[in-house]
């Protein structure tokens, strides 16, 4: 990092969470839309305005460059897709071969098929994980690492993130505990991600993938209208289903967060011969 960040500084930075909760009072175009073409207009305007909105922040408001924060020209590596469908694929093996429950496929129309994919694709997974990436990954963890260090940078953003999750979810105390702790640990797992590759594209990469594959593929106490296929869990294990929040909060989900780290970790450690020595 280039420069220590002031605490004015860091608290600017902060104003990019602010205009991630603006941006999201574009859904009232639903009103006036039809839903398909709602879906992808929302994720395509959300995903605009939270770039717009955080460059404006950046360099004119934190007088840096968008690469300083990591994010850089749009681009992907397959490996990187391979590790993002990688999580959520063996989350959602695990669970249908480990836990108990009936699986059902959801009895759709063309239309109604159409308009759940569209949903996942360009609103709960490319819309989603650009605002959260770009946001807490991008603007506040660069941040807190200018005011502190990588370390602090990694865990004080995660469980925020843990944090927003339950903020007005109605969620009672115990589930809000599993939430918070599932958040923040798959917010460390985006963290590395981020500063192993260097830039902000693997970890959005990572988190539509997850968004997208289970949301597709619902596995919960209860089936989900944004399902393809659904796994009911018979127990009620606050612990085994994840509660109210479904199989992200799960232990199951958070030993698999913890797994991919490390293995992250342990390959990067192998071919650069040191953590956290980021890529610029």
């Amino acid at each position: 990092m280039s420069e220590r960040f002031s605490m004015g500084k860091l608290l600017l930075a902060m104003l990019s969470v602010i205009w991630m909760i603006v941006v999201q009072f574009t859904s009232l175009l639903e009103i006036v839309m039809p839903d398909i073409c709602f879906f992808i207009v929302y994720g395509l305007l959300e995903t605009g305005l939270i770039y717009a909105g955080i460059r404006i922040l950046v360099e004119k408001g934190l007088k840096s460059s968008m690469e300083e924060f990591r994010i850089k020209k749009f681009y992907i590596k397959p490996v990187w897709i391979l590790t993002a469908a990688g999580l959520p694929l063996c989350v959602c093996i695990a669970a249908i071969l480990f836990l108990e429950g009936d699986f059902s496929l959801h009895e759709l129309t063309g239309y109604q098929m159409m308009k759940t994919l569209v949903k996942s694709v360009f609103v709960i997974g490319i819309g989603t994980a650009v605002a959260e990436e770009f946001v807490f990954r991008g603007v506040v963890m660069t941040a807190v690492e200018k005011r502190w260090n990588v370390f602090t940078a990694v865990l004080l953003p995660s469980l925020s993130f843990g944090v927003l999750h339950i903020v007005g979810a109605g969620f009672s105390f115990w589930d809000s505990v599993v939430v918070v702790i599932a958040g923040s640990v798959v917010g460390i797992y985006f963290s590395v991600l981020t500063y192993m590759s260097g830039t902000i594209w693997f970890s959005v990469t990572a988190h539509a993938f997850w968004n997208v594959i289970t949301t597709l593929i619902s596995i919960s106490e209860q089936p989900s209208d944004n399902a393809l296929m659904s796994f009911r869990l018979k127990s009620n294990d606050l612990y085994l289903t994840g509660g109210m929040f479904g199989i992200d909060a799960s232990i199951l989900s958070i030993l698999m967060y913890l797994v991919f780290t490390m293995a992250i970790m342990i390959a990067y450690y192998k071919r650069n011969g040191s953590i956290f020595h980021c890529q610029k």
